[in-house]
Formats: C-alpha cells, structure tokens, sequence
C-alpha cells in the first residue's frame, strides 16, 4: 500500500498484481479466492482507485490448465468473474515459468504445438470476457517472453491474437541489460503487437537472491516510449527497497530525455531514507550495486 502512495506521488499509472505466492492466483488458479483474502484483494484495488492507479489482477494456470478441458475454461471464466464483481476491469493471462510440453495427452492430440493451444486460450478468454464486458482490458504474458523477436512461438502467438490484447516483454534477456527502439520495432513487425515491457528490475529471484538492486534504472532508450505501450517495472519483494530504483523508473519513464541516473538516484535515496541519511546510504548501496544492469564493482 505504500509503494501505491509512492507510485501516485510520481505520476506512476500502473499495478499490476502477479504474486506467485499468491497460492490463487497459480497454485490453487481453479479454485475462488476466500471471503477475508477476497476482501483484501478488495481493499487493495480500492487503495489502487484511490491513488488513480489502473489494477490489473491477473491469473497463472499454465502449470495444470488443461486446454482441451471445457471445466477447467469454465473454472478459469468463473475466477476472473469473481474479481470482476469486485471492481476489477483489467486482466492478466500469465502463461510465463510453464513447461514447453503438453502435461495432458489430450491436448497433445487436440493441437499440433504448444503455441497453438496457448492461442486458443488467449482467444477464447479474450471472446469470453468481452461477453461479460466489452470494456475488460486483457494483457498476456507468453511463454517465450524474451529473445530475438524473431522466434517460431513469439511471432506465431503474437500475431494471432486479438491486436487489442497487451503482449509482455522483457527485451533480448530475461533481465535485459539495454532495451532499444530498434529492438521494440523488431518485435511489432514480428508480432504485430507493440511491446509491454515487463522490465525485470529491481527483481532479485531465482539466482540473483544474494543481489540487493538498489540502484537506479539504466540502459533503457530515451525514446522508448514511442515505440512501446509502456513499461512495468518488476519490483523485489522487499518494498521498502524496491522504492528507491522504483523513483529512478519514474523519473525515466516521465523525462527520458533529461534523465540522470546518478542525480535520480541521490534524490531516490533523499526520500526514501531522509537527507540527513543519504549521503552514508548512499556508500552502503554502492556497495551493493552489482545487477543485471551493472557488473563492475563498488567504487
């Protein structure tokens, strides 16, 4: 609740909800959120409203969703109608960290490949909900969501999907060091679909758990903006750091073309610590400086 006070302090327009702790939104996917945890989806949506911030809840069924199964489609229809009711009207489909190869011998029969099943998901979700309510917004993140733009699945999904639906992307890498204009042009000619960067920073995870990312926000093109329909930064789940690089982001993606990493940094600290600490934090964060956007080591 409070990284949403920050965000709307900058001017931030954008959350989305994606934990996958969140044992509803993958794990249990199938299953109803229940009365008090409802209530708390609720009650930070509301928060979310408050600051003018557009919420988007979204859904990870990729790791039992069986495609050929009408019950598992009605279940997932059902799910999203249940946070529909309250309030919510943008969608996420997650369909990131599954496995590459069908988990049913159903659907392996039904489709030809992977990312024919995964289209017809999308297709048929998007179809669904538009019937409940032609205003949903729906986004998808695929399950090849970095790369050269240029690969089997990512031009296949992308270009048969409905042009409205919001495709995610995090660059040539995973965590991708510089994101281009040249590179966001490649992948709307590969896909017809205009880039939603999902930037894997600060992210610490997987093997980067060791890493504290507070640095500021770099490598990513001053016209990125125009070529893109937006950029979501992957915070860490420690929110109180998280705002530090969160503040660069903002100042990125408001003025890319004055941007100052090192000053946005200094003024991130500033507020995030006190003045009258920023000069020693800063030493301390410099020391923990290496990411995916910076190797070599502390001054």
């Amino acid at each position: 609740l409070s990284v949403m006070k920050l965000m709307a302090s900058y001017g931030m327009n954008t959350f989305f909800y994606a934990p996958k702790d969140d044992i509803y939104h993958r794990a249990k996917w199938r299953d109803l959120y229940p009365e008090n945890e409802l209530a708390q989806l609720k009650n930070l949506f509301n928060k979310a409203s408050e600051n003018q911030l557009d919420f988007h809840w979204t859904i990870g069924p990729g790791l039992t969703y069986k495609y050929t199964s009408d019950e598992d489609f009605t279940l997932l229809i059902n799910k999203i109608k249940s946070i529909y009711d309250i309030g919510v009207r943008n969608f996420g489909l997650l369909l990131d960290d599954i496995p590459w190869d069908f988990q049913y011998e159903d659907d392996e029969k039904a489709f030809d490949s992977i990312v024919d099943a995964h289209i017809y998901l999308v297709n048929k979700t998007y179809t669904a909900l538009k019937e409940i309510d032609d205003s949903i917004k729906l986004t998808v993140c695929p399950t090849q969501y970095s790369g050269n733009c240029n690969e089997y699945y990512i031009t296949k999904f992308g270009c048969n999907i409905p042009a409205d639906v919001d495709l995610f992307w995090t660059g040539a890498e995973i965590c991708s060091r510089v994101i281009t204009v040249r590179e966001a042009d490649e992948f709307t000619y590969a896909t017809n679909h205009r880039p939603l960067y999902w930037d894997n920073y600060p992210v610490n995870d997987c093997e980067m758990f060791q890493e504290m990312h507070l640095g500021p926000v770099k490598g990513r093109d001053k016209e990125l903006y125009k070529h893109s329909e937006g950029l979501i930064s992957n915070v860490m789940e420690y929110a109180e750091c998280s705002k530090i690089p969160l503040i660069t982001f903002a100042d990125y993606l408001w003025d890319s073309e004055g941007y100052n990493p090192d000053e946005s940094w200094m003024n991130a600290i500033s507020q995030v610590v006190g003045k009258e600490n920023a000069e020693k934090f800063a030493v301390f964060a410099d020391h923990l400086y290496v990411s995916c956007l910076k190797d070599e080591p502390s001054k």
